[in-house]
């Protein structure tokens, strides 16, 4: 992809010194000539910052999914490990209130 994103940017460059090279050996008048280099530029200018802006917001997008399918992951694993401590922070509760009992029942019997 990053070759495809030099040879349109080669392509855009050699397009505009073409017709910047064509409008200086052309016959014309010189205000009239620099007026349609002008032109010619700030037109490619425009492209170019479309195409640019485009592949910009495209690469920010995929950016977010990344980030955003990460940050789902990373909350399933949490959810995961917190039901995990629960379920065995109960389980030692039980068995210390159980054995809290049975203490209760063998003292109780002396």
């Amino acid at each position: 992809m990053k070759s495809l994103g030099s040879f349109a940017l080669g392509l855009i460059t050699g397009a505009a010194l073409g017709v910047g090279a064509g409008l200086l050996f052309a016959p014309g008048e010189g205000k009239q000539v620099r007026s349609r280099l002008s032109y010619q530029f700030s037109r490619l200018r425009q492209q170019f910052q479309e195409k640019f802006l485009q592949k910009t917001t495209e690469d920010d997008d995929g950016l977010f999914n990344d980030a955003k399918n990460e940050s789902e992951e990373l909350t399933k694993s949490t959810k995961r490990k917190a039901s995990k401590l629960t379920e065995d922070l109960d389980k030692l509760l039980t068995e210390q209130s159980g054995g809290n009992a049975n203490a209760n029942k063998s003292k109780k019997n002396k």
